[in-house]
């Protein structure tokens, strides 16, 4: 944990750190989910590949497709904790 004037900063998993607060007691939530995990393979096929980095892309998102890693992040599971600890009700 880093500690300023201004707050801290926490690195860590984040649902499992989230748990741990209290309702209501968050000014502000910064996180980083995983990119990439909505993206369907139908919407992939349509990407066009004649670039390098597309090429890598649709490798990217075919090996997260192949081991069903699409479905191991819960973004409800965030949000309702996210709702929970924030002070300002979003």
């Amino acid at each position: 944990m880093f500690k300023t004037n201004l707050g801290k900063l926490i690195n860590g998993d984040a649902l499992e750190f989230i748990k741990t607060l209290e309702n209501d007691s968050v000014d502000l939530i910064l996180t980083d989910p995983p990119y990439l995990y909505n993206l369907s393979k139908r919407e992939n096929e349509q990407i066009n590949e004649k670039s390098n980095i597309t090429k890598s892309i649709n490798k990217y998102i075919n090996a997260i497709y192949d081991n069903n890693l699409h479905n191991s992040f819960d973004i409800n599971t965030y949000l309702d904790e996210f709702y929970r600890i924030s002070k300002n009700k979003f």
